[in-house]
């Protein structure tokens, strides 16, 4: 009976573990691929929000520089434009005729 049973075959088994390998590298690969071909865009330092904000304001389009300004409040509270993006803000409620 002990004669019988045949030694595993090394091919085969071979091939088991590369398969299993490939199919686990795949789903690795394809969150590394997607996130390589999706990167995110850098956020826009407080001077070009600052800028933006400015634009839209002299374009007489307030609700969006309000909206920049507002970021340039909430990402960088410390920066050198967090005060004068305080003030820009009151102004865009004034001319919308925002008032309190």
């Amino acid at each position: 009976m002990l004669s019988e049973c045949k030694p595993p075959n090394i091919a085969k088994l071979i091939c088991v573990v590369v398969l299993a390998l490939g199919l686990a590298g795949c789903s690795w690969s394809h969150f590394n691929i997607k996130n390589f071909f999706t990167k995110k865009k850098p956020e826009p330092s407080a001077e070009e929000l600052m800028q933006e904000g400015l634009d839209k304001f002299y374009g007489h389009k307030y609700d969006d520089a309000l909206n920049a300004f507002q970021k340039v409040k909430e990402r960088y509270p410390f920066s050198k434009y967090a005060t004068m993006a305080e003030l820009r803000v009151a102004d865009a409620h004034y001319y919308e005729e925002e008032y309190p």
